[in-house]
């Protein structure tokens, strides 16, 4: 069957290995994402990374059994969860499918059918010895599953008698699956049974009448994702909604063992972690700070803090002021650098917006006047708080505290001015309206604010006029 035309898989993603040659399928699937055998974190990364422009379809064939762990079936209904088509057939793909077919995952091909209705119940059906993606995955032993379809078609076409069928069945079956090459099979055979089979019949069927049905069932999914692509826009209902239920293991998952394509490496975030736990300089604050952070969104869970629509897009205000992200296209950008989507990026907002409220409550209930020392507190542990006392110390002396600026406070285009001028001078970026803002540093109100920017103004008019008279007093080119 060759695929409808305008067709091709964009925005598919088919996880693919010794089922089907790369070059195969993209001649049913041209455009499609063709990726490894999938195993632990791989679905989990694809549907968070945000990687994969409108991402639709995932189709899992083949992924790994041994050399480490298997996908999840939970990152499967997160797929789903998400909106995605999840398909599974020939192998790996098979197998999740017949698992998780009640919530949503659509199977296709003989091998997960003879899973679902309970005819097959055993991993190794599917397996195989295989090599990397430097061979193209090649196979070098014969799954089960394969051998069963082989030796059906040779009994019923008569080219072997049931007899002969059953022993190699049976001798193919006791081998673990590495070691089901076609020397190994016939070997188990003669010593099942020696002289009951005709190993010889058995031998060129297996080798020129062999039925390949994992390789079917792999072309069946890829013409699946074809028709399903063709349609305008690409089918993209789930026969059923899924709810994920998050256990805590699932959100480890994705936490730690989330992967991130970086500067031609794969790493999962738990190495990022630890990489930063060994060289950044500032770790242990960015720990506790981090600590803190969980501290109050468990405080907000426990205390069932709810936040309005308004107040969550009051927070994704702050966050964009905090940024400087000034257009949609650089919140995108931002998420792409830290690899995130926008979803995650609202789940993130939201926990802050709840964490801020519990905050807000904080400060009503100890005042502003009893949040002075813990803010002294955090100084002197991060090692700043004799630098920073000098400092206001500088200004005390320079513009006494409750001098009367010239003109009285300014009005509001001065206003403006005069905190222009005090984020022009230094690090200070407000991201929220200078009022609020007031308020929640611990100002009693704006005009108390506007006094102390004026103060700081002073001082550093006060600066600027000792310099130019310096400056006046020895000019650059007086003599030596």
């Amino acid at each position: 069957m060759s695929p409808p035309e305008g067709s091709g898989g964009k925005g598919a993603v088919v996880y693919l290995g010794p089922s089907l040659p790369l070059k195969d399928a993209r001649a049913v699937l041209p455009h499609a994402d063709f990726r490894h055998p999938i195993a632990l974190g791989d679905l989990v990364s694809l549907v968070d990374s945000g990687m994969v422009a409108d991402l639709w379809a995932v189709g899992i064939v083949d992924g790994v059994f041994y050399q480490s762990l298997p996908v999840w079936h939970k990152e499967i209904l997160y797929a789903i969860e998400r909106g995605i088509t999840v398909l599974g057939a020939s192998s790996m793909g098979a197998l999740r499918a017949a698992e998780c077919d009640v919530f949503g995952m659509v199977g296709i091909g003989s091998v997960y059918r003879d899973f679902a209705c309970g005819t097959l119940t055993d991993d190794d059906e599917v397996a195989l010895l295989h090599g990397d993606a430097e061979t193209g995955w090649a196979g070098y032993s014969l799954p089960m599953v394969n051998i069963r379809a082989t030796l059906a078609r040779a009994i019923e076409s008569g080219r072997i008698g049931r007899r002969t069928g059953a022993v190699v069945l049976e001798a193919a079956k006791g081998l673990w699956f590495p070691e089901r090459t076609l020397a190994g099979i016939l070997d188990a055979a003669d010593q099942l049974a020696p002289g009951e089979a005709d190993l010889e019949a058995a031998s060129e069927v297996l080798t020129d009448e062999y039925v390949d049905v994992k390789r079917s069932d792999a072309i069946a999914l890829l013409e699946e994702i074809a028709k399903r692509s063709a349609m305008d826009p690409p089918c993209l209902q789930q026969e059923r909604a899924v709810s994920l239920v998050r256990s805590s293991m699932f959100e480890s998952l994705r936490e730690r063992d989330r992967q991130i394509e970086r500067d031609g490496a794969v790493l999962c975030a738990e190495e990022i972690s630890r990489y930063v736990a060994l060289s950044h300089p500032e770790f242990a604050e960015i720990r506790d700070r981090a600590l803190d952070r969980l501290a109050s969104e468990e405080l907000a869970l426990i205390w069932q803090v709810d936040v309005s629509e308004a107040e969550t897009e009051a927070e994704m205000a702050r966050f964009r002021a905090r940024r400087m992200l000034d257009s949609e296209g650089a919140v995108d950008d931002w998420c792409s650098s830290n690899d995130m989507n926008r979803t995650e990026l609202d789940e993130l907002i939201a926990a802050e917006a709840r964490r801020r409220k519990v905050r807000n409550w904080l400060l009503m209930v100890r005042t502003k006047r009893l949040m002075v020392k813990p803010l002294l507190d955090e100084l002197r542990l991060r090692g700043e708080y004799e630098s920073w006392t000098a400092k206001a110390a500088r200004l005390k002396v320079s513009v006494p505290a409750g001098t009367d600026p010239e003109d009285g406070l300014p009005d509001a285009e001065r206003q403006r001015d005069l905190v222009r001028d005090q984020v022009r001078a230094g690090s200070w970026r407000p991201d929220v309206p200078v009022e609020l803002w007031s308020l929640e540093a611990g100002f009693r109100d704006l005009s108390d604010l506007l006094a102390e920017l004026l103060r700081h103004r002073k001082e550093r008019d006060g600066r600027r006029a000792l310099l130019a008279t310096l400056s006046s007093l020895f000019p650059d080119d007086a003599g030596c």
